[in-house]
């Protein structure tokens, strides 16, 4: 049997705003068990950020997780 991308899939994703803090986007991913959040601004994607852009872009370089 083979498998395509949309079997394997989370649906409906945790979208967060490009300002909003590490502190929440953090927050977020506990709350709803994801390891990562879709940055949007208004209708338009910019990206994604995981668990290991907050750990190595963040906290590792001493960044304040709480300042957007």
């Amino acid at each position: 049997m083979s498998l395509i991308v949309g079997d394997a899939v989370a649906k409906g994703a945790i979208t967060v705003d490009e300002k909003t803090s590490v502190r929440s986007a953090a927050s977020l991913m506990q709350r709803y068990s994801v390891s990562s959040l879709v940055v949007v601004e208004g209708p338009r994607l910019l990206g994604i950020v995981i668990e290991k852009d907050l750990v190595t872009r963040v906290l590792a370089v001493g960044g304040d997780p709480s300042t957007p």
